[in-house]
């Protein structure tokens, strides 16, 4: 397993985009009656962000446009060891020579009336002795013996190396094989499926106004709780199916989304102290440790919201030099990830306050 620095060439789409060129381009195929023409596709994205959903999108778009029975046959090579793909061999003892059963999973309905979808999920998880399995399935639609049926296409999808997530590096033969995609997070267009799916409200309307809380772009993190679009999808069937006030479910919002993001999802539009901390009153500092942290949290997740506004941002720092040093670390380290394009932190004689405080700190430790 590796991590390289490689330039990025692989075309990038939206989840949306990349279900409506697939749709349309499977469609052209199936009319043609050409699908084993089509090149084999792998799909790369980071965790959650709707590859394989993207699959069974397509599938559903087919039936509907070709009037056509569609079936995915979902693969994780991972699963397997390279000789179950091959099948169980049996001798034919007329010929003297070893006959291999084909595997049930690549037993698919060669109909005309039906459209098949091979789908190799989590390919890049699998070792590179497994992924040598692919080579025949992506270009000669074969495994050993066994053929793919000519109404199948063939799919792949795979997270990158830079996601922190279990990712071998693809043989350069294997990606010959594939034509490549790259699905990115795009906010506007998860809210046009969140209408479609029925997504809570309350998730959508707090995702409109913290658009920056969607999902992590950075994955290199020891925290079990990852943020993205899969984990607003999980939360709205938990609160969903759950009822009652949403604020009642708040210990599961939590395993969710985790402590911070909750308490801004359900505070921080209603806490007064904060409201006052951002309109620059000078307020007390909470006296119990579990209250400066619930706060101090709430005032890191919204530094990038306030980011262009020199005023609040300074009223946020003056708060932080009055509160415990552990939390104003916190605040220390978020204020140094936002982009200074309208203002420099310089200029803020409280930021350059709690740098020297921060440097202090350094120096004790």
């Amino acid at each position: 397993m590796k991590n390289k620095s490689v330039v990025q060439e692989v075309k990038q789409l939206s989840t949306g985009e990349f279900i409506q060129v697939m749709t349309r381009s499977f469609v052209t195929y199936s009319k043609l009656n050409c699908i084993k023409a089509f090149p084999s596709v792998f799909i790369q994205g980071q965790p959650g962000i709707g590859k394989s959903q993207a699959v069974k999108r397509i599938a559903r778009n087919l039936k509907k446009e070709l009037n056509k029975q569609v079936f995915i046959q979902d693969i994780r090579l991972l699963l397997f060891n390279p000789v179950d793909l091959r099948g169980i061999p049996v001798a034919d003892m007329e010929e003297k020579v070893a006959i291999w059963l084909k595997p049930k999973l690549f037993n698919l309905n060669d109909s005309e009336d039906v459209i098949n979808i091979l789908f190799l999920d989590e390919l890049t998880a699998a070792p590179t002795s497994l992924q040598t399995a692919a080579y025949q399935i992506a270009l000669d639609r074969q495994l050993g013996e066994h053929e793919i049926p000519d109404n199948t296409f063939i799919m792949a999808a795979g997270n990158r190396s830079s996601d922190n997530s279990i990712a071998y590096d693809m043989p350069t033969a294997l990606r010959n094989r594939f034509i490549h995609f790259e699905l990115v997070l795009d906010l506007d267009d998860w809210l046009l499926w969140a209408e479609h799916k029925g997504i809570h409200p309350f998730i959508v309307n707090f995702l409109k106004n913290n658009p920056d809380k969607f999902a992590y772009k950075d994955l290199n993190t020891d925290s079990y709780i990852i943020i993205t679009p899969r984990s607003w999808e999980i939360l709205s069937d938990m609160l969903k199916n759950l009822g009652g006030e949403v604020k009642e479910n708040e210990i599961f919002m939590t395993s969710v989304i985790g402590s911070s993001l909750t308490y801004l999802l359900l505070n921080a539009h209603e806490n007064p102290l904060i409201q006052k901390i951002i309109d620059g009153e000078v307020v007390e500092v909470p006296k119990k440790v579990s209250d400066v942290q619930q706060v101090t949290e709430a005032l890191v997740n919204m530094i990038k919201k306030f980011q262009a506004d020199k005023e609040i941002l300074t009223n946020i720092i003056k708060f932080s030099l009055r509160i415990p040093v552990d939390y104003a670390v916190k605040m220390f380290k978020e204020l140094l990830q936002i982009d200074e394009a309208e203002f420099s932190l310089s200029e803020i004689e409280a930021f350059n306050q709690l740098m020297e405080k921060m440097v202090e700190v350094s120096k004790n430790v």
